[in-house]
This record gives C-alpha cells, structure tokens and sequence, in this order.
C-alpha cells in the first residue's frame, strides 16, 4: 500500500468508499456508511490495522486518524462524548491529513494563536489539546504508536466564582415560569441550585436515578467509570423531592429534564435566554454550581460538601477557600487550647492558705 489513504463519495448510492493507490492501481473499500464523519471512524480503524504490527511506522498516519479511532473506540462512551467531538473538530481542522510527525512545538504555538485569534479562552483550548492529548497516548496503549509527542497545558489564572444570591436564584426561576416553552430550564435550576451537581450530569439524569423515596439522587451514569470529572449520590431536601415528584406524574418520557419528551443535550442557549430575561447575562450553569457549594460550605464541613458534588478537597481549598475561613478559624483556636502550656504554679500560690478560726 502506498500514498494516501483517503474517502470518495460514490455518487450512486451516496456511499462513502475508502480509496488508496498501490503499485500503480487505485483500490477502494466500501464503509457502508452515508454519513462522512461515520465513515471516517471506520476509515481510522481500517488505517491503525494496516500499520498493526509496526508502531513505529505508524507514525506517518495521520493525526486525524488517530482522533478519529481514539473516539470511535473509546471517546464515544465518556459522559464527556459531546465535548471531546467538539475539541475534535478544532483538532482535525488546523492538522487536516497531517501525519504524528506534524505534532510539534512550533505546531503547538499556532495552534494557541489560531484558537485565541478564533476567540476560544485558554481554558478551551486546553481540553482541546487535552483530547489531543489523550487521543496519542491511546494510541500508544493500543499498540499503534510507539510513543507519543509532547503536547503542552496553558496557565490558567485561578477561577473566580460568582455566587447568586437566593433573590437572583428566585429571579431566574420566575422568568423560566414566565417564558413559554422552558419549563425543562426551570427543572434545571431546581436541581442545580439544591444540588451543586454539574451540567452534563444533571441533562443526563434518568427517573430510574431518582429517589423520592429515600430522598436522594443518583447522578453517575450505570456501567460508567467516572474518573475526572466525578459523579455522587446525593440526598436532597424535601421541596426539591415534591418538586420533582409533581413533575414526574406531568411529564413522559425517561430523562428529569426534557423538552417536548426528548432529553436536552445542550442547555447553554435556553438558560443564556432565561438569564437575559431575568437581567442577569452574565449568569451561566456553571454558576449555579459554584453558588451551592459556597453556601453549603458556610453551614457544612468540606467532607460533607465534597461528598455531595463529587468535588475534590484539593478543588474546594483552591477554589473556594475563602469560605472555609471559619472553619480554619475554629481549627486554629482548638490547637492553640491544645497547646497551650498550664501555668506553672508560684511559690506563694504552692502555700496553704491558713484558715481564719471563727
């Protein structure tokens, strides 16, 4: 085989074919597929099987083949599918038919330029070249590269979470009672805000996860290992559990929060239209997150808080150590008793006192 291994469309039957040249003859394989990105995962799977055996040949395969086989085969059945298919597409847009070789530093540095001159934070950029990332060193772990390039993580400076206050929680929720057709927006507040839990857990919520019951809810997904980005079991207080219990004897369908009885995958354009509606543009999920564990960690140990949103207490001191002050506080005041050395007794004061006979 040789020169490059690409997809045609054959014009009957809109089928994608994959094509390559060898010794002087054009050969082409049908992927029974009519969707092109389908039919560039199973393209990516027929190149890393041709180069089996020789990792260090491989090297030449493109970088969007390697993205592509790393979502196919394992990316694809992360909670994180969605995004990591979006970092995908800025991936494979600047590296287009580049081999492993192309991943360089040089390469790295127009890639961050490019991005930011897109627009795209540094933070985005990051979980971009983290999929790239983990893409090559999937590929190691399968055999198909024998090592895996350098790939860089940007600075980020240390986050600043705005905290709403139960007024402004209240505002957004009237203006999602108020506007036609986002009721599911409404739900998403709720749980949210009584929950901390993040966004993707919350739209992936099923009925058979909730337990109104016992009280509590289920946000990690069955047969899914949550390594990162961390799910918990969490109990919920009873207006959120009556709340909910209302809204499932009103509602169909398998998903907590969903429009017109379909799971929303994206809640990013309704919520921003509830937020503007409520004066209040710069709110985004994420921050309904930030404002529970700020508030629980006023009237709750950092176990506890941890506990409930799956947050680590590394994340909980460098992110929201300044509402852990009391309790440090406290800390500081129980070891300085614990300490404190007993006055040592004087001499008089080691004297008996002599009784006054009446």
């Amino acid at each position: 085989m040789s020169g490059k291994i690409d997809l045609w469309l054959n014009p009957v039957g809109k089928r994608w074919y994959i094509v390559w040249t060898e010794n002087g003859r054009s050969i082409r394989v049908s992927t029974r597929q009519t969707d092109r990105g389908k039919a560039e995962e199973v393209r990516a799977t027929f190149v890393l099987e041709r180069n089996a055996g020789d990792p260090v040949k491989a090297t030449a395969v493109e970088v969007r083949t390697l993205l592509d086989s790393y979502y196919n085969r394992h990316a694809k059945a992360l909670p994180s599918a969605e995004r990591i298919r979006y970092s995908i597409k800025y991936l494979k847009a600047f590296y287009g038919s580049g081999s492993v070789k192309t991943v360089t530093a040089r390469n790295h540095e127009n890639y961050i330029a490019r991005a930011r001159s897109e627009g795209r934070a540094d933070g985005t950029i990051n979980r971009e070249l983290g999929t790239l990332r983990a893409a090559l060193r999937f590929a190691v772990k399968s055999g198909d590269l024998a090592s895996a390039p350098f790939v860089p993580s940007l600075r980020e400076p240390p986050p600043r979470p705005h905290v709403l206050t139960p007024a402004q929680i209240e505002a957004l929720l009237s203006a999602a009672k108020a506007s036609k057709g986002h009721d599911h927006v409404e739900t998403f507040i709720r749980i949210a805000a009584a929950t901390g839990a993040r966004k993707t857990a919350i739209l992936q919520l099923t009925w058979d996860r909730v337990d109104l019951t016992g009280g509590t809810i289920d946000f990690r997904l069955p047969g899914v290992a949550h390594s990162r980005k961390r799910r918990a079991i969490t109990g919920i207080s009873s207006s959120l559990a009556a709340y909910l219990s209302r809204l499932k004897k009103r509602t169909k369908g398998t998903h907590v929060v969903q429009f017109n009885g379909e799971p929303v995958k994206n809640i990013k354009r309704a919520f921003a239209t509830i937020a503007e509606a409520a004066n209040m543009p710069h709110v985004t999920p994420h921050v309904l997150k930030h404002t529970f564990v700020s508030q629980a960690l006023q009237v709750a140990s950092p176990w506890v808080v941890s506990g409930m949103t799956a947050t680590s207490l590394r994340t909980l001191q460098a992110v929201y150590g300044k509402h852990m002050v009391a309790d440090q506080q406290k800390a500081a005041e129980a070891m300085e008793a614990l300490t404190r050395k007993p006055r040592a007794k004087t001499r008089d004061s080691a004297k008996p006192r002599n009784r006054v006979k009446r």
